[in-house]
């Protein structure tokens, strides 16, 4: 049983959870809990837990996802007794309701330290999407790359069809390349045909944003493209874009 002084700044930490609870204010129907976590944990009111519980254990064995709820729900109730103690003036009951909600949090961190490596991948955050942008203006580049940021991918960029080359060979293949037509040293044409004979980019997706018009030789869609995008862009409307075209390609 963990018992709860008065004083503020006392601190419980539950390792395995990886979160630390802080008592800081203790006062007349108020008690203020600061709770730290990582950024991948995300730290909700009691009455949205059942909603993120549901999407964060979906992919878990039912055994498991069963005893994950009724911890949770555990939780969840001694939170809201606590709430209406002080609601109702009592002090006292809502201390003790408290403990209980930290013994029950207390549990549930032992629980978290039994799941098995496979049960993890469900608590990880979710990988970003990767992208290379590949276009000789260094300022559309930049704003590009980082308003893909700003939706969550990871992304790297090139001047121009060249460093594309030596990037895709020293590191990871990304989920997509945003290629410019063109550009000096080696145009996007010529890199996109470089990419397509190379069969570790196979699956490779590559998409144009160019301010030329498409090219279609002898009226049929060029193969090396998986979908032309003509500038100007709609920043917003092209990131739909390319999360369904990725989506589909997973």
């Amino acid at each position: 049983m963990l018992v709860l002084s008065r004083k503020v700044k006392q601190e419980f930490s539950f390792l395995n959870l990886g979160i630390t609870i802080e008592i800081l204010r203790v006062s007349g129907k108020k008690v203020q809990v600061g709770v730290v976590a990582p950024d991948h944990v995300r730290v909700l009111r009691s009455e949205l837990m059942e909603s993120e519980t549901n999407a964060r254990i979906h992919d878990a064995a039912q055994e498991q996802r069963h005893a994950f709820r009724n911890k949770l729900n555990t939780v969840s109730l001694a939170l809201s007794v606590t709430q209406a103690h002080l609601q109702a003036g009592r002090v006292d009951e809502a201390e003790q309701s408290l403990n209980v909600t930290l013994d029950q949090l207390s549990e549930l961190d032992q629980f978290a330290g039994k799941i098995s490596p496979e049960e993890e991948i469900m608590a990880a955050p979710p990988r970003k999407r990767s992208a290379l942008v590949v276009e000789d203006n260094a300022q559309e580049r930049e704003l590009l790359a980082e308003y893909l940021r700003v939706h969550g991918y990871d992304v790297s960029v090139a001047a121009d069809g060249e460093q594309a080359l030596d990037y895709l060979a020293q590191h990871h293949v990304p989920d997509v390349v945003l290629l410019d037509m063109n550009m000096p040293n080696m145009n996007g044409s010529n890199t996109a045909k470089a990419i397509r004979c190379d069969p570790r980019f196979q699956h490779l997706k590559l998409f144009v944003i160019s301010g030329s018009e498409p090219e279609t030789p002898n009226g049929e869609a060029d193969h090396h493209y998986d979908q032309w995008f003509s500038k100007p862009i709609h920043p917003h409307e092209f990131v739909l874009e390319l999360e369904s075209q990725l989506g589909a390609a997973c």
